[in-house]
């Protein structure tokens, strides 16, 4: 598929079941809808098998690559905002929360001895200047919103609290991305025998990919089925407890690494479902709980 790059194939042989994909294309002007409709038949066939695909949605935010020089319009981004990817946007710890003390008895890993290790808890949407990146979002310029998704979007499009873009930016019909969100800014890697911090969805992206090979091995090791296809399984368990959700309500989508949008084109975070965070980060032990009460 072109310019892919750091596709992770997870599949049942490996005892592996996801996919975290990096590769993302900006949809108007470069993917046709003859393409994404021929590639998404493969993203389905793959989930038939009882794969999970996880995708980043982007780190130029929503004015995405197409436009991260002038913020004028809101841009897609493919695979991100395909129906058949769980698409995780990002995170970020806000420097303005208070500070919370580590609980009686914790041992903090080694490399909090060698570099400062954060002590904050709450979580905003990941966005420049803050961070190196700030997380994709929006609607897909050519996918109709599945029927999973209908009611917590269509909540969110309903809130007369929330400003959105000027309604001819987006087709607020379409598929809305990301699903959820991970941490992003200031991640801790290990490249070249040294510890960096690096910023991006490609960070997040794993993360919730790791979680899914989690559960879908505790599953295993019980017999049952992996998790294949999520998505449904996410939004109906947001339908259902919303407490399995770290709800991110601060924050935008509106800047790119050359500008932020003076004419509204972007996203902003709100309660529930929104075109920034999704519908927030996994609370780990109760996705895990809900998973594991599926047959």
């Amino acid at each position: 598929y072109g310019d892919h790059r750091d596709l992770h194939l997870c599949d049942r042989r490996q005892r592996q079941m996801c996919i975290r994909d990096r590769y993302q294309r900006r949809v108007r002007g470069i993917a046709s809808s003859a393409y994404v409709r021929r590639v998404d038949a493969e993203w389905n066939k793959i989930t038939a098998t009882g794969v999970t695909l996880v995708a980043s949605s982007g780190d130029q935010g929503a004015p995405g690559d197409t436009y991260a020089s002038d913020c004028s319009a809101l841009s897609d981004i493919y695979p991100g905002g395909s129906p058949w990817v769980l698409s995780v946007g990002a995170t970020m710890l806000s420097d303005a929360a208070p500070k919370v003390p580590f609980p009686p008895g914790y041992l903090p890993p080694k490399v909090c001895t060698e570099k400062p290790c954060s002590k904050v808890l709450h979580e905003v949407a990941c966005s420049i200047p803050e961070a190196l990146i700030t997380s994709g979002g929006g609607f897909s310029a050519y996918e109709p919103m599945p029927a999973w998704q209908k009611k917590a979007v269509h909540a969110y499009l309903n809130d007369k609290s929330v400003v959105f873009p000027p309604a001819s930016m987006f087709n607020a019909r379409n598929r809305a991305f990301p699903d959820v969100a991970a941490i992003g800014h200031a991640i801790l890697i290990g490249i070249n025998q040294q510890m960096i911090q690096v910023d991006g969805t490609s960070c997040s992206a794993p993360e919730v990919a790791a979680m899914i090979a989690l559960i879908n091995g505790a599953r295993a090791d019980k017999g049952k089925s992996f998790m294949g296809f999520i998505n449904p399984f996410v939004y109906d368990v947001f339908d259902k407890d919303k407490t399995a959700f770290k709800d991110i309500t601060q924050g935008n989508n509106k800047c790119s690494e050359g500008c932020c949008s003076q004419t509204g084109a972007g996203f902003e975070a709100t309660a529930g479902y929104d075109a920034v965070t999704g519908l927030g980060a996994f609370v780990f032990s109760k996705i895990m709980q809900h998973a594991m009460a599926l047959p």
